[in-house]
């Protein structure tokens, strides 16, 4: 038994020693029948081992010019200790300027579009730098006009702290020539407030409540900071490209108002203007809120509480004398809010 098997595996590894043989044979011979390919195959070899070294080094240098690079950002200097020093407790963060993407502080520098508004103040472009796709509004003040001088100076100061609020617009820069005063923002491309109900009348309940939910929010900012917007209506809220709100237009804002302190003066619209601010009495933040009340109103009716007709005397008399008239489509519960507010503001 053990010899048969012994025999058998004798003859199966003759077998396979002919079948290498024969296969070594066949291969010999094709490779005879061919001489190129003994040519061929070797110098394929060295090109796909040389491009695969390149692609390598290619790699090598490609992570070390993004290491370099990183190194470089990590070293760049960020805001001096004295920033953040007067920066206090707070928990926000001033954000990280590259001074090599800051725009140049030149009118010449940027290319004007259009006119997107004007005024007495002055008014403001469309504009952009030749390097950057996205465009900005440049509120151009007269420098004849002695008043506009302090306008100028505030606004400027307010918008430098609305990169802490995403519903405030932003400043980019802010320069000056010999005849005019400049200040660079963000462009809202989404128009006004006033623009929307213009095309619309009145908005659905929905939209009232987002809408009024980010007012709330940029004006609740600007009382932690001290500030009185004192001219909150539609034509100074703007939408973003995304329909978010952006309050604008703060060269008539109060500063450093907190706590119990109060101001005097009557400024701003009459027509969103609160009583105490109509007789030139003492008046605090309050009086946004009012404001507030009467653009909630115009958003879910198309229409002003109050007297909306241009005799001076007539709307003072309705703000002083006269209770706000709602709309019957105004619903309860946005109608209770709106006594609030005007209570609140009036307290």
């Amino acid at each position: 038994m053990d010899s048969t098997i012994n025999m058998i595996k004798q003859i199966r590894s003759q077998l396979e020693e002919d079948s290498r043989m024969e296969t070594h044979e066949r291969v010999k011979r094709k490779r005879e029948q061919s001489p190129e390919i003994n040519n061929k195959r070797p110098h394929q070899k060295t090109e796909r081992a040389r491009e695969r070294r390149r692609r390598k080094r290619e790699r090598r240098r490609q992570r070390l010019l993004y290491e370099k690079k990183e190194e470089q950002r990590r070293k760049r200097p960020r805001s001096s200790d004295r920033d953040e020093a007067e920066e206090g407790e707070s928990s926000w963060k001033r954000p990280h300027i590259d001074e090599e993407r800051c725009d140049p502080l030149d009118i010449s520098s940027y290319n004007f579009h259009h006119e997107l508004g004007n005024g007495s103040f002055g008014n403001v472009m469309l504009a952009s730098l030749p390097n950057r796709k996205k465009p900005v509004a440049i509120k151009i003040l007269k420098k004849e006009n002695i008043k506009l001088k302090d306008r100028y100076e505030t606004e400027v100061k307010v918008m430098k702290l609305a990169w802490k609020c995403p519903f405030l617009c932003n400043i980019h820069a802010a320069f000056q020539t010999q005849l005019h005063a400049f200040i660079v923002m963000e462009y809202a491309s989404g128009g006004s407030l006033q623009d929307l109900l213009n095309n619309r009348g009145y908005l659905d309940m929905d939209s009232v409540l987002f809408y009024a939910a980010e007012m709330v929010c940029g004006l609740q900012f600007l009382h932690s900071e001290g500030i009185i917007h004192r001219d909150f209506k539609p034509e100074n809220i703007l939408f973003s490209n995304k329909g978010h709100i952006k309050i604008a237009d703060f060269g008539l804002a109060a500063e450093n108002v907190f706590g119990n302190k109060t101001i005097s003066g009557s400024i701003g619209t009459l027509h969103n203007m609160a009583p105490e601010m109509v007789q030139c009495q003492i008046y605090n933040s309050a009086v946004d809120w009012w404001a507030f009340g009467i653009v909630l109103s115009k958003m879910a009716t198309g229409r002003s509480p109050f007297y909306e007709g241009r005799k001076a005397e007539k709307c003072i008399n309705f703000i002083l004398n006269c209770q706000p008239s709602y709309s019957e489509q105004l619903s309860t519960e946005l109608q209770d809010l709106l006594e609030k507010v005007g209570a609140s503001a009036s307290d």
